[in-house]
């Protein structure tokens, strides 16, 4: 089980893994990594991230998360990206 001082080190690898083969995946681009006062990331037990899939005030993003195909390829980089993340903790 992971410990509460362990939080940073996944969360950082996490977040490493999802940039990289998340964003290529639905063709957009990173706005990299942003760090605020979360409730739901604060006051969690467990490692958590929040993902941003884009802004629906944009039309390319808007354009991009109301595609049922790059949802589904956002879905499966989402996925891969967590597996790789607990398995490259083992």
């Amino acid at each position: 089980s992971l410990s509460k001082n362990s939080f940073p080190f996944v969360i950082i690898l996490y977040v490493c893994v999802l940039l990289t083969s998340f964003v290529p995946a639905i063709s957009t681009s990173s706005r990299g990594v942003k760090s605020n006062n979360y409730y739901v990331i604060n006051h969690n037990t467990v490692p958590a991230v929040l993902i941003e899939l884009g802004f629906i005030s944009n039309s390319t993003d808007l354009g991009i998360i109301t595609d049922a195909d790059k949802q589904k390829l956002a879905a499966k980089a989402i996925y891969d990206a967590v597996s790789e993340a607990f398995n490259s903790k083992k």
